[in-house]
């Protein structure tokens, strides 16, 4: 395997690490985990609840904390980043997002 393929695939392996740890941490620590699918038929806000799962927010938008983490994708649509600006505005009273 050329050395730029092995260099690209350490940092992938990496990169799933770092959101696996982020993610497990935030169910295992009991703290809430907030998803935007980014689909044109049924997106929309999911919370993840230890008992329950995934479940839609139906609409709401997430109540975030002063120290909260977010991450992103390379391939944002325009409901995504219509989402992420609500987020911030709601919980901020700002556009946090320049798009």
């Amino acid at each position: 395997m050329p050395h730029y393929m092995t260099e690209h695939c350490e940092i992938l392996r990496n990169l799933f690490i770092f959101l696996d740890i982020l993610l497990y941490n935030g169910i295992i620590l009991y703290k809430p985990v907030f998803v935007f699918l980014q689909d044109n038929m049924g997106g929309g806000w999911f919370r993840y609840m230890p008992v329950v799962g995934f479940e839609s927010l139906r609409g709401e938008i997430p109540k975030l904390t002063e120290n909260f983490a977010g991450i992103g994708t390379r391939e944002i649509k325009d409901n995504g980043i219509e989402a992420i600006k609500k987020v911030f505005e709601t919980n901020f009273g700002v556009y946090g997002v320049t798009g």
